[in-house]
């Protein structure tokens, strides 16, 4: 006789209950403890643990973005095997959207050592307790990514051979990436970091952690404003504001039959990304007329303005002027835009 207190601890296999979790967002975990004396059942009890989708858990870690608009680089670090898989025989494949160029020099490994991986049914760096430099050289990083279209892959196996980490240990891969030519044709651009497990003994086959990384602006060639004041419209064109390198960009304004444009008007500027103000492009310094490098020749034939700011350009500008309103009271006045970058 006497009160006795079991305690069990059971596992919980939040990968391959992957779809049940995200379809239902919700899952309770069942417990049932029956006494039974002389195969007599003469208590019950019971408990429960909700466990609320854990996007680190769910995913097997987790990838963060950063882009630097000053350099036009993207910064990827990816938490990887947040559920302790065996990452012998594991193959990682890494593909991006877009045209991306890997540099080899920016790839750096780290050990990630997490205190308290479920506590509060949470996922979030907050939990990192801290990570452990792992020394991989240029040369053996160059051994070690396989360049593919779209990205690359990393087979863990020589990985571990090579350095002797931990086939059960959790991992922070960080890495760069630039837009081949200079092209940011896109506002976003995702990326998965898929594992292909082998050895794993509970059947995970698989696992894709997925990141964005956002451009500010990306994509963007042309975007025109307009506001008028009595007979006096103004228009503001912001050119390249994604910041793709060409060489030369050819403008073609054609304003609407009920204005003229004003030549005198016309002004060019170098421009910033103020990320602080909803991307909005800054005036900076003006743009002189001429046909060098960075300079803006013009010509007006009607009612259409044709620009070309010459040169290698990699930045935005911003291009304003005037025109005269003819419209009668209340008619629309519009005005169309192309740009052409070679």
């Amino acid at each position: 006789s006497g009160l006795y207190v079991i305690e069990v601890e059971t596992p919980f296999n939040a990968d391959l209950d992957k779809e049940r979790i995200e379809k239902y967002k919700e899952y309770d975990l069942h417990n049932n403890a029956y006494l039974r004396e002389g195969g007599t059942y003469v208590g019950t009890a019971s408990a429960s643990h909700e466990f609320t989708n854990n996007p680190f858990m769910m995913q097997n870690g987790f990838k963060d973005a950063t882009y630097d608009l000053q350099n036009r680089k993207i910064t990827w670090e990816v938490g990887f095997n947040y559920n302790v898989r065996s990452l012998e025989g594991a193959v990682i494949t890494d593909t991006i959207e877009g045209n991306h160029n890997f540099g080899l020099t920016t790839f750096t490994l780290k050990k990630w050592y997490v205190d308290v991986p479920f506590e509060g049914n949470k996922a979030g760096k907050e939990y990192t307790s801290g990570t452990e430099d792992i020394a991989v050289t240029e040369a053996e990083w160059k051994e070690l990514i396989k360049s593919t279209e779209t990205g690359f892959t990393l087979n863990m196996d020589d990985l571990i051979a090579k350095k002797g980490i931990d086939p059960m240990g959790r991992y922070i891969l960080t890495y760069e990436t630039k837009m081949k030519d200079d092209l940011i044709d896109k506002a976003s651009y995702k990326n998965d970091f898929k594992i292909n497990y082998v050895n794993d003994k509970e059947d995970l086959k698989e696992s894709i952690i997925t990141g964005t990384a956002n451009v500010p602006r990306g994509g963007e060639h042309v975007d025109k404003t307009g506001s008028t004041n009595g007979r006096n419209a103004t228009w503001r064109l912001d050119v390249n504001a994604a910041q793709s390198t060409v060489d030369s960009i050819e403008i073609v304004d054609v304003l609407s039959a009920n204005q003229v444009l004003n030549a005198d008007s016309i002004e060019v500027f170098e421009a910033t990304i103020d990320t602080d103000n909803k991307n909005v492009l800054v005036a900076g310094n003006p743009v002189t007329m001429g046909e060098g490098e960075k300079q803006y020749t013009y010509t007006i034939d009607g009612n259409t303005l044709n620009m070309t700011i010459h040169g290698v350009i990699d930045q935005p500008y911003i291009v304003t002027y005037k025109s005269f309103v003819l419209a009668a009271n209340g008619e629309e006045i519009n005005n169309s835009v192309d740009v052409d970058g070679k």
